[in-house]
């Protein structure tokens, strides 16, 4: 595989969006499958990540190795929201990658603290995060009530050392 120091991060297009849903329902359904709930895995689809990417591709920037979509990061107003990379090649520094990627990007918006949204029993994504300096800030002030295998923690991160953190409700 390429060295992670040689790989471009470029903007996603409308014409990716084939290849980063199929990518995003992979690696959802891998990062996801032991602590999701068996209904809540039948809904996530192949259809479900294109239709969802088809409205969110412009937030996304993605890696490639030999030409195919190798990851992606989505990163908006403050928040990394998605961040997946084919099951295949994890664990070869291609998330830190984006991840770091996502945060100069939210850096250079202006953004004095980031925050990650993790679903609380994806311990795998927790260590990551944590890993690159974010802090587990709390619990996510949502879905209200509901299965507790889908709640949520926000983890955050100070981008701009002159800003304040960020008090999420």
């Amino acid at each position: 595989m390429t060295s992670v120091r040689h790989i471009a991060l470029t903007p996603a297009r409308a014409k990716d969006v084939p290849a980063l849903a199929r990518l995003w329902h992979a690696a959802w359904h891998v990062a996801h499958s032991a602590h999701m709930p068996p209904e809540h895995l039948a809904k996530r689809r192949p259809d479900y990540f294109e239709q969802m990417m088809a409205e969110d591709w412009a937030y996304a920037r993605l890696c490639r190795t030999r030409g195919d979509v190798a990851g992606f990061v989505m990163a908006y107003e403050g928040w990394v929201d998605q961040l997946f990379v084919a099951p295949d090649l994890r664990g070869r520094g291609l998330g830190s990658l984006l991840l770091r990627d996502a945060e100069h990007r939210l850096r250079a918006a202006g953004v004095a603290t980031g925050r990650i949204d993790v679903l609380a029993a994806n311990r795998p994504a927790r260590a990551f995060y944590a890993h690159h300096g974010w802090q587990l800030h709390g619990p996510a002030p949502y879905p209200p009530g509901g299965d507790a295998r889908l709640r949520s923690v926000v983890y955050i991160k100070r981008l701009n050392p002159k800003g304040a953190l960020v008090t999420i409700r």
